[in-house]
């Protein structure tokens, strides 16, 4: 709570509560006498600021939304309610201001938009990863059976590593997971079944490169069904991999 001098320029500030002390870090006597203005932070919205300074100027209500720094020169969100108080002529002698802090609240503002951004690049890529496999499919076969079963069973394992990534919170899955999810399917369990065989180190990779290779396992192993090494009793598949660092590379 704050009030202002409307009969001095740049309305001096003639009274704060303990509330605004603590909210801005300044003592009563490091305010009192000062322009409501020096609080603002460098950079304000100009409109916002228009707003204010036509709310000082006129004899109406009005407000806004301003960023203030506090006196440890770190910077919050408030939104701001000025009234005009008049005297018994109807003259405006001094104005009222209360304040809102919104710095929790324009966080989780800011959250929510690095949130739907965040979203917006998954479906953009996930998108991208159907385009992909809808394309392969038409361009196989025009079989209309065989182009359903092979986009379904695809979605299937592009769903396997939605599933993997999401329980990593998408950022990014190891490659001994992605490579079990992708390969359940063809009945493989801890690494191991009477077809496989995996070594190698869970490396972490991105979540670009989980979708994608994901996918990729699922077609050689399809491949490995229809006309390799499980399309008898007899065959078996060794996957590995090792980890190197490029020459000059931290490790």
């Amino acid at each position: 709570m704050v009030f202002t001098d409307a009969k001095e320029p740049g309305n001096p500030i003639i009274f704060v509560n303990e509330a605004f002390l603590g909210l801005t870090g300044y003592s009563r006597d490091e305010l009192l006498g000062q322009s409501f203005n020096f609080l603002m932070a460098r950079g304000t919205d100009l409109d916002s600021l228009a707003r204010i300074e036509a709310a000082f100027a006129g004899a109406v209500t009005g407000g806004s939304e301003i960023c203030y720094r506090r006196k440890n020169r770190s910077e919050f969100w408030s939104a701001i309610l000025i009234s005009p108080v008049t005297d018994e002529r109807g003259d405006v002698v001094q104005h009222f201001a209360s304040l809102v802090d919104l710095t929790d609240h324009k966080q989780e503002q800011a959250q929510s938009r690095m949130l739907i951004d965040e979203l917006n690049h998954r479906v953009k890529t996930t998108l991208a990863t159907v385009q992909s496999i809808v394309w392969q499919a038409l361009r196989n076969t025009s079989d209309p059976e065989a182009i359903r079963e092979s986009i379904e069973s695809r979605l299937v394992s592009l769903s396997r590593s939605h599933d993997l990534l999401t329980r990593e919170n998408w950022e990014g899955a190891g490659l001994l997971d992605l490579i079990k999810a992708a390969l359940e399917p063809f009945g493989i369990a801890n690494g191991r079944s009477e077809h496989f065989v995996i070594t190698g180190n869970n490396i972490r990779v991105s979540p670009k490169v989980t979708l994608a290779l994901g996918i990729a396992f699922h077609e050689l192993a399809t491949n490995a069904v229809k006309y390799g090494a499980f399309s008898n009793n007899f065959g078996s598949v060794l996957i590995s991999w090792t980890f190197e660092l490029s020459p000059g590379a931290i490790g």
